[in-house]
């Protein structure tokens, strides 16, 4: 779980880096500051980068156990992770 959160705060810094370097303000998610873009006029807020999950089920060898799976999805969402790419190919 030390690597998700790892790549998920790195990607956060990223983005708030980029954000204040050209001044644009950024709402940010509750629980772990991360920002935040609404889809359409009147759409949910949800992260501006979102977590893509085809690696938890192919592509990338033998899928781990739900339980590990699981915990995965359960870890990137405690961090505020709001916006899930589980598009089917």
């Amino acid at each position: 779980m030390d690597t998700v959160q790892n790549v998920l705060g790195s990607a956060v810094s990223a983005a708030k880096d980029a954000a204040s370097a050209v001044g644009i303000p950024i709402p940010v998610s509750r629980a772990a500051g991360l920002p935040t873009r609404q889809l359409g006029r009147n759409g949910p807020y949800v992260t501006g980068m979102g977590f893509g999950t085809m690696g938890l089920s192919a592509f990338y060898g033998k899928p781990k156990p739900d339980a590990e799976r699981f915990a995965v999805l359960d870890a990137a969402y405690n961090m505020g992770e709001l916006h899930w790419d589980s598009a089917d190919m």
